[in-house]
């Protein structure tokens, strides 16, 4: 019984890791439209990081606030699970055709420190018809 649950707990803290926990894995496309996230290596921490959206198809784009992050794990990717919900606005935003727009992004609140790794920033744009997700590849030393 004492080894039973001794092995359950190690199990636990090697599958959980240290302080992060990922989710399912994510499969679904991405990048389907000509919508770019440009993420600043200088500018990436364990905790943030500025990124550039750029449109660059003939149409506009909306966006909000809201964001995931991705990590990747023997070549798939898989969701990082937030450590606590967060509130982001729920304005409409507008990315018109041929614009780039420079933000900053500071996941602590949601996400905490992240572990030395290679990531992705996921945000959701939609044109009249339809979603994307749109990524961008940053990496955490």
């Amino acid at each position: 019984m004492k080894k039973s649950f001794i092995v359950t707990i190690l199990l636990c803290v090697l599958l959980c890791g240290c302080g992060m926990k990922l989710g399912e894995e994510v499969t679904t496309e991405v990048n389907k439209v000509d919508v770019v996230i440009e993420v600043d290596a200088t500018s990436v921490t364990k905790t943030g990081c500025v990124y550039t959206m750029t449109n660059n198809t003939e149409g506009d784009f909306a966006y909000d606030g809201s964001y995931g992050i991705h990590m990747e794990k023997d070549g798939k990717w898989y969701r990082v699970d937030p450590k606590s919900a967060s509130a982001t606005t729920a304005d409409l935003l507008w990315l018109p055709s041929g614009v780039s727009e420079e933000a900053a992004l500071d996941w602590s609140a949601s996400y905490g420190e992240l572990k030395k790794g290679h990531y992705r920033l996921v945000k959701n744009f939609a044109d009249f018809t339809d979603g994307y997700d749109i990524v961008g590849e940053f990496t955490i030393e």
